[in-house]
């Protein structure tokens, strides 16, 4: 009789090995600088936008397939990497990317026209990589503001622990509107000179990348309040609603949500006249990284506060649709994100909505995924590690996307710097015995 070979169970939270090499894409440091935001396509392939090497460098657009292989029928010259500048011979990031409808792609980043400068910037590309001319200027639209009266100089306040490079934090955030409208976020943001003022915008482009001057007049309205206002992200809810989150880099650190009707008016009905403002613990600088909806009509805020060792530790709050707690989530209050069994503190970078419950992606000097119930309950079923995994070849975390079939991909850097994809289960499987 032939012996049976012991069966090993796979778990929610392990690499998928049937992607790329053993679960990881990795890319050549020498094309490519850094990677960042990741979507999977209605195709199910993978986008990813990033730098390409060399200087000046490039924005970059990479699309593998659904096996994690570069896709030679996208980008430049079948390489799988669309690739080139906003400005000419201006060095260029991507940080992010949405598809659209119609396969077409916005790509958004930013060129930097002087050291410490970094100017934002939406290109439209179609389905394979290739620019479309139509859009914008010459394929490229330019997002920008002048400051509001009352924007101060906010150099002598602390900066909040936001450890997003400066690419991403100068960009715009976007999202496509059933109309071929697009809707976005933005903060200006100053890293040079004496005087650096912080504001942000909510706008709306039409679909050819012009200004629609039927979204508050202009084409945008600054999120309040005004003065040193970061917006770190925003989300269309079920109902048309567009909420944005934010920090306040003063010296009393708060978060907000706010939330708007479609055409950029305050949804006075939300809140507090239209706001929710939440004070960071024990005084500590306060910033947000995800904002999702959920459960219909609910939002969950992925946060983060800065402690008194510099170190930034993760917080998780629950709101009901008219912006008031949510009860059915830790009883209504914060919750801090820690990891069971570890001493190291956690910044938590993104979330997506998984079932019954929420996957996050972590920053712990290495990539880190966990998920919790939407009780705000640790859910100790996922991960090697009680509920949650590390993958310890890596450096940094990014972002992270939800494909159909429940797999999590991420973006990151290796311990050498380079950029690397992974895909994570979802699923518990057991192999067939042999």
């Amino acid at each position: 009789m032939d012996s049976i070979k012991p069966v090993t169970e796979i778990t929610a939270g392990d690499l998928d090995q049937s992607f790329a090499s053993l679960g990881i894409y990795t890319f050549d440091s020498d094309l490519i600088e850094q990677t960042y935001g990741v979507i999977t396509t209605s195709q199910r392939k993978i986008l990813i936008s990033a730098t390409k090497r060399p200087y000046p460098y490039h924005y970059a657009l990479i699309r593998l397939d659904e096996n994690g292989a570069l896709d030679p029928s996208f980008g430049n010259d079948g390489t799988g990497i669309a690739h080139d500048f906003f400005v000419d011979n201006v060095a260029s990031h991507a940080t992010s990317c949405i598809e659209l409808s119609n396969g077409d792609i916005l790509l958004s980043g930013v060129y930097q026209p002087e050291p410490g400068i970094y100017e934002a910037a939406i290109s439209r590309l179609d389905s394979n990589g290739k620019p479309d001319l139509s859009f914008g200027s010459n394929g490229v639209a330019y997002i920008n503001a002048t400051a509001p009266t009352g924007v101060s100089d906010c150099s002598t306040y602390p900066r909040s622990g936001i450890s997003d490079p400066w690419p991403v934090r100068s960009s715009c955030t976007l999202t496509p509107l059933p109309e071929g409208e697009i809707l976005f976020s933005k903060t200006f943001i100053y890293s040079v000179g004496p005087d650096r003022p912080v504001f942000s915008i909510l706008g709306r482009l039409l679909a050819d990348g012009t200004l629609d001057t039927k979204f508050q007049d202009n084409g945008y309205v600054y999120i309040k309040p005004e003065l040193e206002n970061n917006a770190d992200c925003h989300v269309i809810t079920p109902e048309g609603k567009i909420v944005v989150a934010g920090h306040l880099s003063t010296s009393t650190p708060t978060m907000y949500i706010n939330r708007y009707n479609s055409d950029g008016t305050a949804d006075l009905s939300f809140g507090n006249l239209g706001s929710v403002i939440i004070t960071s613990p024990l005084g500590k600088y306060g910033f947000v990284t995800s904002l999702i909806s959920h459960s219909k009509n609910k939002l969950l805020l992925v946060a983060n506060y800065t402690a008194a060792n510099s170190e930034n530790n993760g917080l998780l709050f629950s709101f009901e649709a008219d912006g008031s707690r949510d009860l059915s989530f830790n009883g209504g209050d914060s919750l801090a994100a820690a990891l069971p069994g570890s001493a190291s503190p956690v910044e938590w970078r993104n979330t997506v909505e998984d079932q019954d419950g929420f996957i996050l992606l972590g920053d712990m000097d290495a990539v880190v995924l966990a998920r919790y119930l939407k009780t705000g309950v640790f859910d100790a079923n996922y991960g090697q590690k009680e509920g949650w995994v590390m993958l310890n070849s890596t450096k940094r975390a990014f972002d992270l996307t939800r494909q159909t079939d429940r797999k999590v991909v991420v973006t990151g850097w290796s311990l050498t710097t380079e950029g690397v994809v992974a895909r994570f289960l979802s699923e518990q499987e057991t192999p067939q015995a042999v």
